[in-house]
């Protein structure tokens, strides 16, 4: 079985609009006091015409997979990072898991991609490598799901078959330059923020992101993470690289807002 045939089952068993989807801009996606029913409630109907919104509500899904309850605590092998989690995750699921509408919302997810970058879908084993547009966009208008999706490339490739020259100039003095990689990807991760929100403290994607190493602790932001990953001359330099997207997308956003006037 393809893998297309796995997402077309998957999308008419969990409908999710498979029509290319235009970015809109609302005010805030994942907000500090969220439970999952309140990100369900709140963003649900807008998932058809908003990509940021589809990317927030299953990334918020995500978060309630797997076993959602209180038997972890019986478990001397969790580990202080996953206890923290797992305490958080109890709460926000409410004790529900949502292991469905996760399944639903990345298959959605996925197929609008595809949509969006044809090109993107053509990697395989015997043409290794990543379409020559993939960072096109990171610089002006790229959604949060392609934001995310280079995060994941930048992390499996470490910059060897496809490096991203962006920023290359504010590393040519760095005492780790082989960590240009790491640190655009943290970047990126932060100009998500921006855009979906739930980096505050006991945020979705701030569990999200400690989950990676293991380094989850209660009241946890994602500053706090780059903060405590990172020496100060290297967040200073994912500082300087997340100020300059930002910069870059807002005169991508004025000079075509002032077009279309």
């Amino acid at each position: 079985m393809t893998i297309v045939t796995v997402i077309g089952a998957l999308a008419a068993r969990h409908p999710v609009s498979c029509v290319p989807s235009m970015q809109v801009v609302h005010a805030t996606y994942l907000r500090p006091s969220d439970s999952f029913a309140d990100v369900f409630a709140r963003l649900a109907s807008r998932v058809d015409e908003d990509p940021a919104a589809l990317h927030a509500i299953r990334h918020a899904s995500l978060a309630c997979t797997g076993p959602v309850s209180g038997d972890w605590m019986r478990r001397r092998t969790v580990s202080t990072s996953e206890k923290a989690f797992r305490r958080w995750q109890f709460a926000y699921c409410q004790g529900r898991s949502q292991q469905g509408w996760a399944k639903a919302y990345e298959t959605g997810e996925w197929v609008d991609v595809r949509r969006r970058h044809p090109s993107w879908a053509h990697t395989t084993a015997d043409a290794p490598g990543y379409p020559p547009d993939l960072y096109a966009r990171m610089l002006s208008d790229a959604p949060p799901p392609d934001l995310r999706m280079v995060q994941m490339v930048l992390a499996q490739d470490r910059g060897r078959r496809a490096p991203w020259r962006f920023g290359s100039d504010v590393v040519e003095h760095a005492t780790h330059p082989e960590r240009f990689y790491r640190y655009q990807r943290m970047a990126l991760r932060l100009l998500e923020c921006d855009v979906v929100g739930g980096c505050g403290r006991n945020g979705v994607l701030t569990f999200e992101l400690c989950r990676e190493e293991g380094d989850c602790a209660n009241g946890l932001s994602t500053r706090d993470i780059v903060m405590k990953r990172y020496a100060p001359d290297e967040v200073a330099i994912i500082d300087a690289l997340h100020g300059r997207m930002v910069e870059e997308r807002g005169y991508f956003a004025r000079s075509h807002g002032e077009g279309r006037r």
